[in-house]
């Protein structure tokens, strides 16, 4: 979505006419990253008291993000990745392996080399909480003890630890933040005002039905910003929902 046209109605039309504050381009650079944050928080919802992992509670909701879902295969050092540094919230994870198939069939007769198809397994891995995973590491019960068949995780920090730790390569599948978008400004040739360039400036990655919660979020900020409660009043009575 075009970056400019959103500073356009987020301040000409919504800030700039409080005659208390003036959303600068500077300004509005530092805003319309919150605001994009506060609109994937916004989307996506409370995980709290919920099922670990969990990044939305509906379809409608991951439609509105499915943009955003990248896949990030990473290989296993001693039992660990790192997360993406553009990671936002969990989707999915499996691990890789191969399986060597054959097109022989079962009365016995011989297969060439030529005739071995190697064949991708994805192999899901149960997300746990710190306590869960240790009592499944010590655990002497066959079926619930970790195995290349049962992987487990759990998430420390930016990193993911696995059970077994030898499990070769696996596949994360992540919500990402999004490019929020950015104005650069440039000298007008004939009135040598400062403008926001169309090339130089970076649009949003948002689709078009974010357009009202981003000039929400970004007016919010703003009326905060400058202590004006009338603003922020009529601005909270306008507040949107998200349409597809």
């Amino acid at each position: 979505m075009d970056i400019i046209s959103i500073y356009e109605d987020a301040a000409r039309d919504q800030a700039n006419k409080d005659e208390n504050g003036y959303m600068s381009y500077e300004m509005f650079n530092r805003m319309i990253q919150r605001a994009s944050n506060r609109v994937l928080d916004y989307i996506t919802g409370d995980s709290d008291n919920q099922k670990l992992p969990i990044s939305y509670s509906t379809q409608k909701a991951k439609d509105f993000v499915s943009f955003l879902i990248t896949k990030y295969p990473s290989v296993i050092a001693n039992g660990i990745i790192t997360k993406p540094s553009d990671y936002y919230n969990y989707e999915n994870l499996y691990i890789l392996s191969l399986k060597n198939q054959t097109g022989c069939g079962d009365d016995g007769t011989s297969c060439d080399e030529d005739d071995v198809v190697e064949e991708v397994i994805k192999t899901p891995v149960e997300i746990l909480d710190g306590q869960q995973f240790y009592t499944r590491a010590q655990t002497y019960i066959k079926g619930l003890k970790p195995s290349p068949q049962k992987p487990i995780a759990k998430m420390v920090g930016n990193t993911i630890e696995f059970l077994p730790q030898e499990l070769g390569s696996c596949t994360l599948e992540y919500i990402r933040y999004p490019v929020a978008g950015e104005i650069v400004s440039e000298v007008d040739p004939i009135y040598y005002d400062d403008i926001a360039s169309p090339t130089l400036s970076t649009d949003t990655e948002w689709p078009e039905w974010a357009r009202e919660l981003l000039i929400f979020f970004l007016t919010q900020s703003f009326a905060t910003h400058i202590s004006e409660n009338n603003l922020f009043q009529m601005n909270m009575a306008s507040k949107p929902k998200p349409t597809a």
